[in-house]
């Protein structure tokens, strides 16, 4: 596969890894991150990694579908634990950021009042959770199979795209 997402990596850019050392796609991106001068970190354990996540504010998250599945989870699961206002406030927000991604997907636009909404839910609302993974993350990898589209979808809508071991940004 390739490696053109990966091609902003450069010296300052941190990765945060979790994918076994055995696996033939670790192994590229870590040499590949070396090679260009980033930083890789790597746990051994995916459930420790909201644990390092806010010490090392990696810019690029890699690692397997189910950990992506997870993560999202674990979001879902705080958001049902939010007062009622907040959490319908923030529903909201990821329908609105579900229905960009849908219009992204199918070339057609918004209005200028559902834009204008999106942003401010976007500025206020869906940056409260992509903040869970640091304010440095810009997007994620995965690696070892195919992520599910619907995750895909959802990880777009808050603001952090995803990229697929294959190489390239997955469609969506």
């Amino acid at each position: 596969g390739s490696l053109e997402g990966l091609d902003e990596s450069e010296a300052g850019t941190g990765l945060l890894c979790w994918l076994p050392l055995g696996n033939l796609f670790h192994r590229v991106i870590h040499f590949y991150a070396i090679a260009r001068g980033a930083t890789s970190y790597i746990l051994s354990d995916p459930r420790e990694l909201m644990d390092y996540i806010g010490t090392i504010e990696p810019h690029i998250l890699i690692g397997v579908p189910r950990v992506f599945e997870r993560l999202q989870s674990g979001i879902i699961g705080r958001i049902a634990k939010l007062p009622l206002p907040v959490r319908y406030l923030t529903q909201w927000s990821l329908r609105l950021g579900c229905d960009q991604v849908r219009a992204k997907v199918s070339g057609k636009r918004t209005g200028i009042a559902i834009t204008v909404v999106w942003h401010l839910a976007d500025k206020f609302i869906l940056k409260q959770l992509r903040a869970v993974f640091g304010k440095r993350l810009r997007y994620f990898v995965s690696g070892a199979g195919a992520v599910p589209l619907w995750l895909l979808k959802w990880f777009e809508a808050i603001g952090l795209p995803g990229l697929e071991g294959v190489g390239g940004r997955a469609n969506i």
